[in-house]
């Protein structure tokens, strides 16, 4: 499990900036939002223009770095133009810190002068260095590595993931499963069809046909959003030389292709239901601005939706001060966000927070200080 990220010279973030997850206290409620002493799915409230969305990109740079390394086509989220904070800063730093079982404590720094360049790197286990890359220079004591070349590792990318192409850890090994971990992230953003979103709203729909599950989307949208809308199959579609299986609303007189005629909340449904299967593969989910296509009422279902879940752990960052609430989330679920720091409600406040108090009423009056969100 991810059990802090902190990061500096990047974007927005000209101080370090860190959020932690292992800091829980012990509330008797919500009690499955906890696992392994970790916070497992977690809200993030703050300002407009204070740095959610860029934290989001932030957790999900890691990523990134797997991905240049195995050649995939891997752009990062937001503007590569302003990759690195303004005020002067060379590089961006980003440092993780993971748990995997048998108290096993991994932390994995690495320092990026641009969006596709790894400058820096050092990971430890235990308190103990078994990577660190300056430029061209590698040193390194992770068991079967004692024969790699390291020359032959292109100095701009990452070492270690590098080294996981070469070897291919073993997926049970401290290593195979960071590797695992980062595969398995994903930063969802709620609209599918976003510039630069991937797989688009029409493929959705696509795998959605060809798997049988026009009817489970039919049933999701009229438990979760109270939409009464018949759906079936409707004739395959040519996009771009590609035939794609469509589905389609039901009419009196007619069908009509759901994809164009979904109102914007409906089309991000649809894109939650199509990444619903996926979830027993995450390892991290990240929603940025999750609930702004949703009806409140809506927002809370979905809050709740991935709440149910122990496999994979998530953020979502939201204006919407309704979810605020002990009845979904807890103090220590909950952070605050500003431009200069991210903290949980429960360190916000000397005072006891119990199951009956109203979150959002005592962060409108200032009671976790600073300005109410939004």
């Amino acid at each position: 499990m991810l059990d802090s990220i902190s990061v500096q010279g990047f974007r927005g973030f000209a101080k370090r900036t860190e959020i932690r997850f292992d800091r829980p206290r012990h509330y008797d409620f919500n009690e499955g939002l906890i696992k392994n002493g970790r916070v497992n799915h977690a809200l993030l409230y703050g300002p407009n223009g204070c740095g959610k969305s860029s934290l989001t990109e932030a957790i999900i740079d890691i990523q990134v770095n797997r991905n240049l390394v195995r050649g995939k086509i891997s752009l990062p989220p937001g503007n590569p133009l302003s990759f690195l904070n303004g005020d002067g800063a060379k590089e961006a730093v980003f440092r993780y810190e993971f748990s995997f079982g048998e108290g096993k404590r991994l932390v994995y720094e690495y320092g990026k002068p641009s969006p596709f360049e790894v400058s820096c790197e050092k990971m430890e286990v235990n308190g103990e260095v078994v990577l660190d890359k300056r430029g061209a220079s590698v040193e390194c004591s992770i068991p079967g590595t004692e024969n790699i070349n390291f020359q032959a590792i292109s100095p701009q990318v990452s070492a270690f993931f590098s080294l996981a192409n070469f070897l291919s850890f073993p997926h049970d090994s401290l290593y195979g499963q960071l590797v695992d971990f980062v595969d398995r992230m994903l930063l969802l953003r709620p609209l599918p069809n976003e510039e630069g979103s991937r797989p688009r709203l029409e493929d959705m729909a696509d795998e959605i046909a060809r798997d049988g599950r026009i009817k489970g989307l039919e049933q999701f949208l009229r438990d979760k959003a109270g939409i009464i809308l018949p759906l079936e199959e409707g004739p395959v579609r040519d996009l771009s030389g590609r035939k794609l299986r469509t589905v389609a609303a039901r009419f009196k007189g007619r069908s009509i292709d759901l994809t164009e005629i979904a109102s914007t909340g409906t089309k991000a449904l649809i894109a939650l239901f199509y990444w619903k299967r996926r979830s027993p593969d995450l390892s991290f989910l990240l929603v940025d601005g999750f609930d702004a296509p949703y009806h409140y009422a809506v927002a809370r279902e979905i809050v709740g939706l991935i709440n149910e879940s122990k496999k994979f752990q998530s953020l979502l960052t939201t204006h919407n001060t309704d979810l605020m609430s002990n009845l979904i989330a807890r103090p220590d679920c909950i952070f605050l966000m500003d431009c200069e720091k991210v903290e949980a409600l429960s360190e916000l406040t000397g005072k006891e927070i119990r199951e009956v108090h109203n979150l959002a009423k005592i962060y409108k009056g200032g009671g976790f200080g600073g300005a109410p969100a939004d």
